[in-house]
């Protein structure tokens, strides 16, 4: 695995392990249990927390509630109510914030949610229905019983369920549930179009034109039917490990529609865009009434590399699922291109180079909206490294190869045969780390190889220190050379995984297999552990002040003054005129008095506003968030970023 420092800013969710903030969330086993719409946005709920899109799925904010499963959703105007394995959780600020909200819940597992007016319908795996007329203040047990419950849909004044024990109906004028003449007897799901309400079982799909009193078999037979969403007269039908069926008419015919094989537990419809999810299959979308889908984002690739370019985007390498970029310090995130596992991201003057999975390096020139295949071709690129603009690729099983111009041309320059996982670079020295434990030297760009040294273990990372240089390895922790590589000493983690080292200073970070990380201020001697706690850490991002940790459930923030103690905190950065940034009381913004300011959050509402009379502006009051500052005077302006903490 690549080690390379990546200069980039996160904006801080408060999740922390010790001094660790979550910052940004990765795409590790992403299961999508639910979907609703509000407005012009879809909210989904997944195996880590609530995420939302406002451009019809192109790219995804995590909203929250990062350690729980959400297998129920509900939202009106700005209110969003989870229902979780752990209760129910609200938000009154689009998700900048929660709530956990159970008092009267004697039991936790929220598996379906609805609001209807000013009741709210909470449904449970194994103890029936509750309700809340307070705005989930407070819960009291619904008659219908201990079932389990999968759904709701209303008609009407009327709320139909879905449960292990048939469908059920509360009408307006009869205060207790009424069952259904349905069969089989297990509902998965539910829905309405106001004129008909649709049943999915194991068996297939019903539809009632006349409120639930007499049921039509309509198809699907032998499939379990999760997932419900109509538009009109087309019905769409998830399955179970079946894909997504399509009617055109209510339901009358059914075809094929797509996803075969897989288990579709959402469906969503905002517009004429139709949103599917499941298990670990992130989601998909489909504009044209099914009958093509597309990969719009939450997928489950690991993320094995990350670059960001000139422009402070962010692209990240994952597993069978390509390419992905954050423009806003990896917030959110939307696919930009390849369809297959990305194992390396360098980028060269603009251009952007992706290693992959036997189909050798791809490069893109428009900000990963188009790539094109360059050499190695039919390669499998383990590691991309660029030093003086030379790029080198390390493969599998042929060695290295170098590009001089651009990625135009490639030349094999050496180790062949060699499985090669790792590079670093020290001016016009190259390190390159072996599967077979060995660890090699370049000092002439790459035209001739030295191998220094050989573990019994496999090299995923390398560090360089001055003559200091240290190595991650598979099973065998962490070795140091003191004398630029020509002896070796192990340092620590004996018949541990170490696959991400970072250096700032001389302090030493070790990333660990599901142990978080480690710091060693006395040069690998001893080895302290500073946070995230059975995480498994397998890269680090160095950036002024804070050094981030890749995990894979997202990346994690902290200060470098508050795990090592001789580091003083700068002042200023020198692509920013504000400063501190990020910052969690106030900006100095000296260089502006006299120029009026607005500060807007991402929805472009104006948070804050006045004149710079004084050398700082105090944001305490702001909620923690990313933030457009912009400073004008006399019909002058500019426009910045701002994290606020």
């Amino acid at each position: 695995m690549k080690k390379i420092v990546i200069f980039l800013f996160f904006i801080a969710f408060q999740i922390s392990y010790s001094q660790w903030y979550h910052t940004g969330f990765g795409f590790n086993n992403l299961n999508v249990n639910t979907a609703t719409v509000n407005g012009n946005i879809i909210y989904e709920g997944t195996n880590l927390g609530v995420y939302a899109s406002d451009d019809n799925g192109k790219s995804w904010k995590q909203l929250g509630l990062a350690t729980e499963t959400v297998y129920s959703l509900a939202a009106d105007n700005n209110k969003i109510i989870a229902g979780t394995t752990n209760g129910i959780y609200l938000s009154t600020d689009n998700g900048k914030s929660w709530t956990q909200k159970n008092s009267g819940l004697t039991y936790h597992f929220i598996s379906a949610l609805l609001i209807n007016v000013d009741t709210i319908f909470a449904g449970t795996t194994n103890a029936g229905i509750f309700l809340s007329t307070d705005n989930c203040e407070h819960w009291i047990k619904s008659t219908i019983g201990n079932k389990h419950i999968y759904g709701f849909a209303a008609n009407d004044n009327n709320i139909f369920v879905a449960t292990d024990d048939g469908a059920f109906v509360l009408t307006e004028n009869d205060p207790a549930w009424q069952i259904l003449g349905i069969e089989p007897y297990t509902i998965f799901s539910i829905a309405s179009d106001n004129s008909n309400i649709f049943a999915g079982t194991f068996n297939g799909v019903y539809r009632s034109e006349d409120n639930g009193n007499t049921w039509l078999f309509l198809g699907l037979t032998n499939n379990h039917v999760m997932s419900l969403a109509i538009k009109g007269e087309t019905v769409f039908a998830g399955t179970r490990e079946n894909g997504i069926c399509v009617s055109k008419n209510s339901g009358n015919i059914w075809e094929k529609s797509g996803l075969d094989d897989l288990s579709i537990y959402s469906l969503a419809i905002l517009g004429d865009n139709v949103f599917a999810g499941g298990l670990r299959d992130g989601i998909y979308k489909s504009t044209d009434e099914g009958k093509t889908w597309n990969l719009a984002g939450l997928s489950h690739g690991y993320i094995y590399d990350l670059a960001i370019d000139n422009y402070n985007n962010i692209y990240a390498g994952t597993c069978c699922y390509g390419v992905y970029k954050s423009t806003d310090y990896g917030i959110s995130w939307g696919h930009v291109g390849l369809t297959q596992e990305v194992d390396a991201i360098a980028i060269s003057n603009n251009k952007i180079f992706a290693g992959t999975q036997k189909n050798g390096i791809y490069y893109s020139t428009d900000n990963g909206d188009t790539w094109f295949q360059t050499g190695p071709i039919e390669a499998t690129i383990n590691d991309l490294l660029i030093s003086n603009n030379i790029i080198f690729a390390g493969t599998k099983g042929d060695g290295i190869y170098k590009s001089t111009d651009d990625g135009a041309n490639w030349t094999h320059v050496g180790l062949a045969d060699k499985t090669v996982n790792s590079f670093a670079a020290d001016g016009h020295n190259i390190w390159a780390g072996t599967l077979d434990g060995e660890i090699y030297l370049s000092t002439d760009n790459g035209d001739n190889w030295e191998q220094k040294y050989k573990v019994n273990s496999i090299i995923y990372s390398i560090a360089i220190d001055g003559n200091n240089i240290y190595l991650g390895t598979y099973e065998d922790g962490v070795y140091k050379s003191t004398d630029y590589g020509t002896t070796w000493e192990q340092k620590g983690f004996a018949n541990s995984y170490i696959p991400a080292l970072a250096i700032y200073k001389s302090n030493v970070f070790a990333g660990s297999f599901e142990g978080g990380v480690y710091l060693s201020s006395n040069q690998g001697t001893t080895w302290e552990h500073i946070g995230l706690d059975t995480l498994i850490v397998n890269e680090f991002i160095i950036d002024g002040d804070y050094i981030f940790a890749q995990s894979g459930i997202g990346f994690y923030r902290a200060k470098l003054s508050d795990l090592v103690s001789d580091v003083k905190e700068d002042a200023r950065r020198s692509s920013h005129t504000i400063f501190p940034n990020p910052s969690l009381d106030f900006i100095n913004t000296e260089e502006y008095l006299g120029w009026h300011y607005q500060i807007y959050d991402l929805l472009g509402n104006c948070m804050q506003s006045g004149l710079i009379d004084s050398d700082n502006i105090t944001i305490a009051s702001l909620p923690t968030g990313i933030y457009t500052v912009r400073f004008f005077k006399e019909g002058e302006q500019k426009i910045e970023k701002l994290i606020k903490e």
